[in-house]
C-alpha cells in the first residue's frame, strides 16, 4: 500500500484514480467524488439523496442492496457510502467494511451505518473495522439533516481527519454502553497515534474522573495548560465542573501523560545543572527515559552499545568536551540516529556555524539560559513539526528526510502543502522540484531545476549540495566538484561532503587530490571512521592499488557498500555507452575483493558475465559464469546456471540472447523469461478447486492488508480494539462476497452495476 496516498477506484478499463492526502479525508471538503446510498426503501433513498445533495455533494447513487452497492464499487471510485445494516440479506453492510480493508482500491472510501436501535450491538466490531459514523433509524428529514450536519461539522473541527471524526462516534458509543475503561484505553491509543495534539489530552479527563483517578486528571489538565495556552479556558472549566478545582497550580501527584510519545531522549551537556533543568522539563511532559552525558564521546559510546534502539530526540550543547558539537552531530547520524530531531541548546553558535547548522537539518536552536516553560513549548513545537510540519523550513527538512529514504509518496503530500504557501519564492519552488526529480532518478530534469534555483536564490548550500550529487550521477565529476567546493567554502565542517569530493577526484583520476580531501576529513573526524575507510578503499580500487584495496576492505564491517558502489559505477558507465570502461570497472572490483569473500566475488562475476553477454562477448561471459557455478552454495549459482543454459541455447539456434534480468547490485534478480516459479513458491496444484483458490486469495489479501495497514489510514482501524466482539457480529462478517475490480470489468460480471448506473437515483 502507498504509505501516504489513498488510490481508489477504476472506471472501465482506464486508470482513474482519486488521490487523498494521508490522514485527510479531503473528499468531505471538496465534495468531488461519488456518494452511494444503500437502503431497501425507495422513499428512504430519495430522502437521503435530497439531504446529501443539499450539503453540496452532486454525484449520488441510490441502490436497494449491498450486492448492488458492491457492483457500483467494482466499476466506479466512491468517496462515501451510507448503508442500512441489512443483516437479513446474504450480503450485509459489515461485508463492505471488511472488503474495503482487504481491497487497495477501496481504502479511501468512508462508510456510515444507518442503524435501528436494536442493531447497535454491531458497533464495536464495525468501528474495529474502520467505520466512520453511525446514525439512528427511523429518521425524519430533520433528524437526518441534523445528524449529517454534525458529521460534517466534526470534519471541519478536526481538519478533515477521518480518525478523529470517527473517534467522536466511538466516544458516543462507549458512553452509551457505560464502558469507561474501554473509553480511557481508546483515548490513550488515540493519543499514541496523534502525540502532537494536546486537544486530545482533554478527552482523557472525563473517564479518569469517572474511575476516581482524580490526581491523574489534574496532572493531564496541568499538561494541557503547559503545552497549549489556547486551551486554558477549556481546561479550567473542566477542572471546575468535573473536579471542583479552581486552582490547578497545586502540587502535582499524578502521572503526566507522555503526550509526545518520546520513549528515549539523549541529552549532552557538560553543565550538570543544565542537564537537571532539561530532565525536569521533559518529565513535565511525560518523558522519563532520559540518558544524559557530560561529553560527546560518552554519548557516542552509549549510542554504539544501543544501536538497535535509537533515540527519539537528541538535545545537545554546541560546545562539548572530547568530541565537538558538530562532530558529535555527524557521528550520531552515522550511528543510525538520522531520524531523530536534533535540538541544540546553546548560546555559543557563531555566525560561521549557522550554515552548517541549517545544512545538517538541526530541528531547533534554543538559547541559554533555559526558561522551563518556554523550553517545554519549544520542544513540543519541534517534535510536532518534525512529525507533521507546517513551518516552511520544517517542511523542507521533512521532505528531504523522506526522499533520502525513497518515501516519495509521503514527501509528495508535504510538497503539495509546501508549494501552496503564498510566501514561497520561485527559487525555493525550483529547489524542491530538483530534490524530487533527483529522488526519482530524472537527473537531467533535476539539473535544470537546480540551475534555475541557483539563478533565483543565489549560492544556497542546500542546492549546491544537490547539484553536486546530481552531476556525480551524470558522471560530470569536474562540474560536481565546483559545486561541492563552493559549498565547502560556506560550511567547511561537513565530513560527508569531503568524502564525496574525494570520490569525485578519484573518478577523474586525481588520486592525490582525492587523498587530500580524505586527509581533511580525517582532521575533522579526529579518528578514522568506517565511512572514510570506505572512500579510501574506493580510491585504491580506482587507482588500481589492489593490495591496499584488499587490506582496507578486509577491515570494513560493511565491505559490500564499496562493492555495491563500484558495481553501480560499472552499470552507470554501461548506460552511458561506455561498456568497455564498465567491464574494466568490474575487473578492478574483482581484483580488490579479499580472497576469502567468495560469495561477493561470485556476485560481481555474475554481473560481469551479464556485461559481457550484453556486449556480445559470449565466451568471456561463459568464463565468468563458470566461476559462479563453482560456488554451489552461492545465491547466484542457480541464476548463473540458468543464464549459461540460455546462452548455449541461443548459440545453438543462432538467435539473439534475451537477457531479461537485472543486476544483483540493484537488490533483486527477476525471473528469466520462460522459466517457471521457483520450487516451493506456494503455487496451487492443478486439482485444487476453484473455491479453495478463492479462499486462498481472500485470506492472502487480508494478511497483506493487515501487514501493510497503517494506524489512522482507515478511520480508527488499528486504533480502536473492542474488549469483546459479539458472536453474532462475527457471523455477519463471515462469508465475504466475491469482489475483484479488474475481473469484474474484464469478465462482465459486475453484480448488475451496468443496470444500476443506468437507473435514476432512488
Amino acid at each position: 500500500m502507498k504509505k501516504n496516498l489513498f488510490f481508489f477506484g477504476r472506471y472501465s478499463r482506464a486508470s482513474y484514480h482519486v488521490v487523498m492526502e494521508y490522514g485527510v479525508d479531503s473528499f468531505f471538503r471538496e465534495k468531488n467524488s461519488k456518494v452511494v446510498v444503500v437502503d431497501p426503501s425507495g422513499a428512504a433513498r430519495t430522502l437521503l439523496t435530497e439531504i446529501i445533495r443539499g450539503f453540496g455533494f452532486e454525484d449520488i447513487t441510490g441502490v436497494p442492496s449491498v450486492k448492488d452497492a458492491l457492483g457500483v464499487l467494482e466499476v466506479e471510485p466512491v468517496g462515501w457510502l451510507l448503508s442500512s445494516l441489512l443483516s437479513d440479506q446474504k450480503e450485509n453492510a459489515l461485508h463492505i467494511l471488511k472488503v474495503c480493508l482487504n481491497e487497495e482500491s477501496l481504502k479511501g472510501m468512508r462508510i456510515s451505518l444507518l442503524l435501528e436501535q436494536n442493531e447497535e450491538y454491531v458497533l464495536g466490531g464495525a468501528f474495529e473495522h474502520g467505520l466512520l459514523s453511525y446514525h439512528p433509524k427511523p429518521f425524519t428529514k430533520e433528524s437526518l439533516q441534523e445528524g449529517l450536519q454534525e458529521l460534517l461539522g466534526f470534519y471541519d473541527k478536526h481538519n478533515y481527519s477521518g480518525a478523529k471524526v470517527s473517534a467522536e462516534y466511538i466516544r458516543k458509543y462507549l458512553n452509551s454502553i457505560n464502558d469507561t475503561y474501554g473509553l480511557l484505553n481508546f483515548e490513550k491509543s488515540l493519543i499514541e497515534q496523534f502525540p502532537q495534539d494536546p486537544d486530545l489530552l482533554l478527552n482523557l479527563v472525563p473517564p479518569q474522573v469517572k474511575l476516581n483517578r482524580t490526581e491523574d486528571a489534574k496532572s493531564v489538565l496541568r499538561q494541557v495548560l503547559l503545552l497549549s495556552p489556547k486551551l486554558e479556558s477549556s481546561a479550567k472549566e473542566m477542572a471546575r465542573d468535573l473536579l471542583g478545582v479552581e486552582d490547578l497550580a497545586l502540587e502535582d501527584n499524578g502521572e503526566p501523560v507522555n503526550i509526545l510519545g518520546l520513549k528515549k531522549v539523549i541529552v549532552v551537556d557538560s553543565d550538570e545543572s543544565i542537564q537537571k533543568n532539561i530532565k525536569e522539563g521533559l518529565a513535565e511532559i511525560g518523558v522519563h527515559e532520559i540518558s544524559s552525558f557530560l561529553d560527546g564521546d560518552s554519548a557516542l559510546n552509549f549510542m554504539k552499545e544501543n544501536k538497535d534502539s535509537p533515540p527519539d530526540l537528541i538535545i545537545q550543547e554546541w560546545r562539548i568536551p572530547k568530541v565537538t558539537g558538530p562532530l558529535f552531530l555527524q557521528k550520531a547520524k552515522e550511528l543510525g540516529s538520522s531520524e531523530a530531531p536534533f535540538v541544540v541548546v546553546s548560546s555559543l553558535i557563531s555566525d560561521e556555524d549557522r550554515p552548517f547548522v541549517r545544512e545538517m537539518g538541526i530541528a531547533n536552536v534554543i538559547n541559554k539560559p533555559i526558561d522551563r516553560k518556554a523550553f517545554n513549548k519549544s520542544i513540543f513545537w519541534t517534535v510536532r513539526q518534525d512529525r507533521m510540519p507546517t513551518d516552511l523550513f520544517m517542511m523542507e527538512r521533512k521532505m528531504r528526510k523522506l526522499l533520502a529514504r525513497k518515501k516519495i509518496d509521503e514527501a509528495t503530500v508535504i510538497k503539495l502543502k509546501y508549494l501552496n504557501d503564498p510566501n514561497l519564492t520561485e527559487g525555493k519552488k525550483n529547489s524542491i522540484e530538483a530534490e524530487f526529480s533527483y529522488a526519482s532518478g530524472d537527473f537531467e530534469k533535476a539539473k535544470n531545476y537546480g540551475i534555475e534555483a541557483i539563478k533565483q536564490s543565489g549560492d544556497s548550500i542546500m542546492i549546491l549540495n544537490l547539484l553536486g550529487k546530481i552531476l556525480m550521477n551524470m558522471r560530470q565529476f569536474d562540474v560536481a566538484l565546483k559545486c561541492f567546493e563552493k559549498a565547502q567554502s560556506i560550511s567547511p565542517l561537513n565530513i560527508e561532503r569531503l568524502c564525496i569530493m574525494a570520490e569525485a577526484h578519484s573518478e577523474l583520476g586525481s588520486v592525490e587530490e582525492a587523498q587530500n580531501a580524505i586527509e581533511k576529513a580525517k582532521e575533522l573526524e579526529g579518528n578514522e571512521s568506517e565511512r572514510i575507510s570506505e572512500v579510501e578503499a574506493k580510491i585504491a580500487v580506482n587507482g588500481e592499488d589492489f593490495a591496499k584495496a584488499k587490506k582496507l576492505m578486509s577491515q570494513l564491517n560493511a565491505m559490500e557498500n564499496v562493492v555495491s558502489y563500484m558495481n553501480n559505477q560499472a552499470v552507470a558507465l554501461a548506460k552511458c555507452g561506455q561498456v568497455e570502461k564498465g567491464i574494466e570497472q568490474y575487473h578492478r572490483t574483482l581484483k580488490s575483493i579479499p580472497d576469502d569473500r567468495k560469495e561477493t566475488k561470485a556476485i560481481v562475476s555474475y554481473n560481469l558475465a551479464l556485461a559481457f553477454a550484453r556486449n556480445d562477448e559470449i565466451e568471456k561471459a561463459q568464463e565468468q559464469l563458470k566461476i559462479c557455478m563453482a560456488q554451489e552454495k552461492s545465491k547466484v549459482y542457480k541464476k548463473a546456471k540458468s543464464l549459461s543454459k540460455r546462452i548455449l541455447k541461443s548459440l545453438k539456434k543462432g538467435t539473439p540472447i534475451d537477457l531479461h534480468v537485472v543486476s544483483l547490485s540493484e537488490g533483486k534478480i527477476e525471473e528469466q523469461n520462460g522459466e517457471g516459479p521457483p520450487d516451493g513458491d506456494g503455487g496451487h496444484s492443478e486439482d485444487e478447486s476453484e473455491a479453495e483458490r478463492e479462499y486462498y486469495e481472500e485470506a492472502k489479501k487480508e494478511v497483506i492488508a493487515t501487514v501493510e495497514a497503517k494506524r489512522g489510514d482507515v478511520c480508527c482501524y488499528l486504533i480502536y480494539v473492542p474488549k469483546k466482539v459479539d458472536d453474532q457480529v462475527k457471523k455477519l462478517f463471515a462469508d465475504l462476497p466475491r469482489f475483484t475490480v479488474r475481473e469484474a470489468i474484464e469478465k462482465d460480471v459486475s453484480h448488475g452495476a451496468d443496470k444500476i448506473m443506468s437507473q435514476q437515483t432512488g
